[in-house]
């Protein structure tokens, strides 16, 4: 009795399904879709803190650098006062004068056998002379302090870098054209440093969304994948009107694939071929495709 009961309701579940999916047949697909509309949007948010996380690292790395030159600069101030003030030290000995107690007094006896009268009344005011000399040895002391003091103004002079004038910076076309050869020559680590350059410095320059471009490129032909989806991903949502964003859909679902995410790397190649047909990038989605199958 109680098989019978439970295949009742099993046959009345299967019937309940089949009816339902012949009522909806889109139901599935329409879940399909729904579903990859929510991996996108996923894996957008996923780049974006990528990106967010790559700028902190950016900015950490540049307050570390000032913060090492500050410090290289102090020990170098540091060496040189201390060189200076043993160099003070050793060549310029202050000057010890020493002085013979005159007596005040002196005894008519002594005075009477070498001295005339004239010279005996002279002597009081020979004792007076001897003030003069204390004050002079406390001036030379202090002159030497002076310039012990001026040496080390100098010093702090030589030390300060001197600025640079504005009309030595470069402008934005100037920087570009000068990433642009160093990513020709396959210098990609530099490169980068000058494209990012143009994105902080000059971020209304017609230059920075192919400065962005070309990031993303130097990271992905340095293996760099991670980034490289970061930055690609930053010129889709923010420049979709971009001469390389084509290009940029094509090598961002290869890096997928480089890093053995297939799913969304053959998402995005197929985004190529039905958003960009008949461009060189959708055919070379196509040819990817086929070679991987």
């Amino acid at each position: 009795m109680k098989k019978t009961i439970l295949a009742f309701i099993l046959f009345l579940i299967i019937g309940y399904s089949v009816s339902y999916a012949q009522e909806n047949p889109y139901a599935v697909q329409a879940n399909v879709i729904k579903n990859e509309q929510s991996i996108e949007n996923l894996r957008r948010q996923q780049a974006n803190l990528y990106l967010k996380i790559e700028d902190l690292l950016v900015k950490y790395g540049e307050l570390k650098g000032r913060l090492d030159e500050i410090t290289r600069r102090l020990e170098a101030v540091e060496a040189k006062l201390n060189s200076g003030v043993y160099a003070h030290s050793t060549t310029n000995k202050p000057v010890q004068l020493t002085e013979k107690p005159i007596s005040s007094k002196p005894t008519l006896e002594k005075t009477t056998n070498n001295h005339t009268p004239t010279q005996i009344a002279a002597l009081p005011k020979l004792h007076k002379n001897i003030k003069p000399l204390q004050k002079t040895k406390k001036d030379l002391q202090q002159t030497q302090s002076t310039n012990k003091q001026t040496e080390i103004a100098k010093q702090n002079i030589k030390q300060q870098p001197p600025k640079q004038p504005e009309e030595n910076k470069k402008t934005d076309e100037e920087l570009y054209m000068a990433a642009k050869r160093l990513y020709d020559k396959k210098l990609y680590t530099d490169a980068i440093k000058l494209f990012n350059k143009i994105k902080d410095e000059y971020k209304d320059s017609k230059y920075v969304p192919n400065s962005i471009f070309y990031i993303a490129e130097s990271y992905f032909n340095k293996h760099i994948y991670d980034k490289a989806i970061i930055n690609y991903d930053y010129l889709i949502n923010t420049y979709p009107n971009n001469q390389y964003v084509a290009k940029a859909v094509l090598k961002e679902g290869i890096s997928f694939i480089n890093l053995g995410d297939n799913i969304d790397g053959k998402y995005l190649l197929k985004k190529v071929i039905s958003d960009y047909p008949q461009t060189k990038e959708a055919k070379d989605a196509q040819d990817y495709l086929a070679r991987m199958k």
